[in-house]
């Protein structure tokens, strides 16, 4: 008997989700840091080629000659929205190499790829916020013992979680429910669905690390998860 059973994973916030768009947070995303905490192998500051596979105790769901974690984008309603703006400056750790040489050092800070910009984020204030997975339920709780906020800038406060529960659902409702996309889905992978996928068609990077934007690909985006 397989360990793996399909669950609905929810968030109880205790303040408001900080987020960059409607498929964020990314649950998987989520486990893997928890993982990689809960190991002492976390960093702020990876390397893009050492990086390594983490073990989630998630089903990896096969698609044709490619695979997904089998878990849903985010699903919630939210009764208020705001929008901030914050300070994106430059990161002296992204410059590879740097030549500090005998010579005073320039970055232009105030043009080109190193300037300073506003980024906004959008504050969602919502009571939870729901995934559909299909993996360990034990074994997901504890992982999500190690993430106490969740979304986008939680040092600010946002995203905090006073409660995560994982319950038992029905069926694994993780790819399509009742005909509707639940996750992004590659294009070139499309075909394997009972159905095509129709609808918004988006750049998105759907596997670890999602900071990497050289794996992101065109995707069949899933509508309507996130509303008021």
């Amino acid at each position: 008997m397989s360990e793996f059973s399909p669950v609905l994973i929810s968030a109880q916030l205790s303040a408001g989700l900080a987020v960059n768009d409607d498929y964020s947070p990314d649950l998987g995303a989520v486990l893997e840091y928890c993982w990689l905490v809960s190991n002492n192998l976390f960093s702020t500051n990876p390397d893009p080629h050492n990086l390594i596979e983490v073990p989630l105790p998630i089903e990896k769901q096969l698609l044709g000659d490619d695979w997904q974690w089998a878990i849903s984008s985010p699903c919630y309603n939210y009764v208020v929205e705001s929008v901030e703006r914050c300070r994106k400056r430059w990161d002296a750790d992204s410059i590879h190499p740097v030549n500090w040489s005998s010579q005073r050092a320039n970055v232009q800070t105030n043009g080109g790829p190193f300037k300073s910009a506003d980024v906004p984020v959008s504050i969602r204030i919502t009571s939870a916020v729901h995934w559909y997975a299909v993996g360990n339920p034990t074994a997901i709780e504890r992982l999500l013992g190690h993430a106490p906020a969740i979304g986008q800038r939680r040092g600010a406060g946002y995203g905090q979680v006073w409660r995560w529960t994982v319950s038992s659902t029905e069926a694994d409702w993780t790819l399509t429910r009742d005909g509707q996309l639940m996750r992004p889905i590659p294009v070139r992978l499309a075909e394997m669905l009972h159905a095509r996928p129709t609808g918004r068609l988006q750049r998105w990077n759907t596997k670890a690390p999602r900071w990497d934007k050289t794996n992101a690909e065109l995707c069949f985006m899933p509508e309507g998860l996130v509303g008021r």
